[in-house]
């Protein structure tokens, strides 16, 4: 600070341009390193998704020794045919001492060369499973969670259908669902709720608690308004919105527990357009297969892999 003191206002002015300048070079700089070591990542990750760093580069240097191998042999081979052949004089045998002519002894005769000696053996492959694009992974991976949920999200459809149907007096660990077809106002109850339906004993079941009965016009529900016990049989006394009823031990399916909003439009829908609800489904999920089907994935590539002693000459 003790030089900048005893600067004049002009030179202060002079180092902060000159300062300014430098930083605004900087930056440039910067910016066009960050530039180039983009440029250079995706250069490395195009040379990576291409699988030519996969390439065995020790294989190729030996099965190219090899090959010259093989040529420096065959130019000798050449050569060895080309030179002239020098014609022997022919000699004669005394045949005086001989009383009978003899076969004439034939040499061994050397063994044929073969056509394939040189013939290039049938090369092996190797399967190798090369990188694949992320983008595609991913869809895939996403469309195979999507087909999943629907797929189970159909299958819960197909149990809850066949206790709708079927099993209307099961209760698997003393629980089940149902839905409420029309509006209770004195149980507090809509169509578009699916209540919890507890199987309690009736002996156990309190004033003003809202119970489940089985009539001839479907399910009913009401708050209880009072618990009878006579001579051993027990049955509650029941109200609705539209009067007073008895419930025998035979009607009652239990006590509701809890409700849940806004599935009761999608359950009516599907016991009254079962043929389009579990269509949409299946449409769901062949659309969804079908599209998984045709993102390309993985496919193994087969590499040429020399067998090194067949080419040994």
């Amino acid at each position: 600070m003790s030089d900048l003191e005893h600067k004049s206002t002009a030179e202060l002015l002079e180092l902060v341009e000159s300062l300014t300048r430098e930083k605004d070079e900087l930056t440039a700089k910067n910016a066009k390193l960050r530039k180039d070591c983009r440029t250079f990542a995706k250069r490395i990750k195009q040379i990576e998704d291409s699988g030519i760093l996969d390439v065995d580069v020790n294989a190729l240097k030996q099965q190219n020794t090899l090959l010259q191998q093989r040529v420096a042999a065959l130019e000798l081979l050449q050569v060895a045919q080309d030179e002239p052949t020098v014609a022997v004089p022919p000699v004669y045998e005394d045949i005086s001492s001989h009383s009978a002519p003899k076969e004439e002894e034939k040499a061994p005769e050397e063994p044929a060369e073969k056509d394939d000696e040189f013939n290039i053996p049938d090369a092996t492959f190797e399967e190798k499973t090369p990188r694949h694009p992320q983008a595609n992974r991913i869809a895939r991976k996403v469309i195979s969670i999507l087909l999943c949920l629907i797929i189970l999200f159909a299958g819960i459809s197909v149990i809850f259908g066949l206790f709708a149907t079927k099993w209307t007096t099961v209760a698997p660990f003393g629980y089940r669902f149902t839905s409420v077809c029309t509006e209770y106002k004195n149980a507090d109850l809509n169509p578009n709720q699916v209540i919890l339906i507890k199987k309690e004993q009736p002996e156990d079941v309190k004033i003003n608690d809202i119970i489940a009965v089985r009539s001839d016009e479907g399910r009913l529900f009401g708050r209880v308004t009072a618990v009878n016990k006579e001579d051993n049989q027990i049955s509650l006394e029941m109200d609705d919105d539209n009067g007073h009823y008895t419930v025998t031990k035979d009607g009652y399916m239990g006590v509701a527990k809890k409700s849940m909003n806004g599935l009761g439009s999608l359950v009516r829908y599907g016991s009254n357009h079962t043929v389009n609800y579990f269509g949409f489904q299946l449409a769901a999920i062949l659309f969804l297969l079908g599209v998984r089907l045709l993102i390309p994935g993985p496919k193994k590539v087969r590499v040429k892999d020399i067998d090194n002693d067949a080419w040994t000459i």
